[in-house]
């Protein structure tokens, strides 16, 4: 107890949280990602794996991809253990759980290209979310090669921008191709300044990729024109993630209605 809460702590096996500052209770292990979800394996309310008695070990399935929505899951079955709900239960229940409106949404699956759309637009959320969208470019045949993962980025205030500039730089390593439209500031709601915007984070991803063989990220302002740019050069097998928390999802659908006519 502390503060008068209960506290549990939980983590992956490998993520060296079982320290004596952090004796994680709940471990979870056998991580497995795949198109469209995840297994893994859970040990509940144990310190240490290496206990003389056997411990319980729990399965779970999901149907969202990633492991941040692992961990989601797994914290959500501690709570429901705390009010009386078996664990393995809870885990069942969550199998059948497929997402949100605009959490990595599907838009549209239409001449061999996946449109998703979410509302990620910080930047642990969008390395998180490209993060996941990698497995899901993997094809059904084993032997096929592996779609493209583009991430259509609108960036959500330029204050915001600004101060996670550097961590917004890290954020697109996942994908192979990176679009990066104007930032979407409502008027009114930011105060006057000199900000880095769009163009000056192209800049710092293209320089963080050293010019390697893969394709650089690009700076296209309106989303129509990137909506132009998409369409000249997705191929069967791409997948496109697009991000942000403004206006930017009807790029999303608007792709997708015109790859169904393409």
């Amino acid at each position: 107890m502390e503060r008068g809460l209960r506290v549990t702590r939980y983590g992956q096996l490998d993520d060296g949280l079982d320290t004596p500052s952090h004796r994680t209770q709940w471990w979870i292990g056998n991580i497995r990602e795949h198109p469209g979800g995840s297994t893994f394996s859970v040990w509940p309310a144990h310190d240490r794996l290496t206990a003389e008695e056997p411990c319980e070990v729990l399965e779970g399935r999901l149907s969202v991809p990633g492991k941040h929505n692992i961990l989601n899951a797994v914290a959500s079955t501690i709570a429901l253990a705390h009010v009386g709900i078996e664990p393995q239960v809870a885990l069942d229940a969550m199998a059948h759980f497929h997402g949100v409106r605009r959490r990595f949404q599907l838009a549209g699956n239409h001449d061999g290209v996946r449109v998703f759309e979410d509302y990620a637009h910080h930047p642990t959320e969008v390395r998180v979310t490209l993060a996941a969208a990698v497995h899901i470019t993997q094809p059904d045949d084993s032997n096929a090669p592996r779609g493209r993962l583009w991430a259509v980025f609108q960036p959500h205030l330029k204050v915001r921008t600004e101060r996670l500039f550097d961590e917004f730089v890290q954020a697109f390593d996942a994908a192979n191709l990176v679009i990066v439209t104007d930032v979407y500031s409502p008027p009114g709601r930011e105060p006057d300044g000199i900000y880095r915007g769009s163009a000056e984070l192209v800049t710092a991803l293209n320089h963080r990729r050293n010019q390697q063989s893969e394709s650089l990220a690009r700076h296209i302002g309106e989303p129509r024109d990137a909506m132009s740019v998409l369409m000249d050069e997705l191929q069967e097998g791409d997948v496109v993630l697009v991000m942000g928390a403004g206006p930017i999802d009807r790029l999303a659908h608007e792709l997708s209605s015109k790859l169904k006519d393409r």
